[in-house]
């Protein structure tokens, strides 16, 4: 199922070029929904593990939604890397309404 969310958002040409050229890439904004979770014992030394799956994909059609969706992902990993920090990063968008 997640397969073919992701397929129907790929176009023609897409699909045939991660065909054609392994190690290729799209850019794509998904969905996941958590689907189970699993708990451990305080005692275990083992971290809660949740599986997810895609429920929602589109894929970016073009060069420019491709660069807008790189921006908006690097503007969400800077504020995720400066939550809980006290230094700045540096200049640059810190989330990704400010570049969407």
């Amino acid at each position: 199922a997640s397969a073919g969310l992701i397929e129907a958002s790929l176009t023609r040409a897409q699909r045939r070029q991660l065909f054609e050229s392994p190690g290729s890439t799209v850019v794509a904004i998904v969905e996941l929904t958590s689907v189970t979770y699993t708990g451990h014992a305080d005692t275990e030394d083992k971290a809660p593990q949740v599986k997810v799956r895609v429920t929602g994909c589109e894929v970016a059609p073009d060069a420019a939604d491709e660069a807008a969706l790189q921006e908006a992902r690097r503007a969400m990993y800077r504020r995720r890397r400066m939550d809980g920090t006290l230094d700045e990063v540096g200049s640059g968008p810190q989330g990704a309404a400010s570049v969407v």
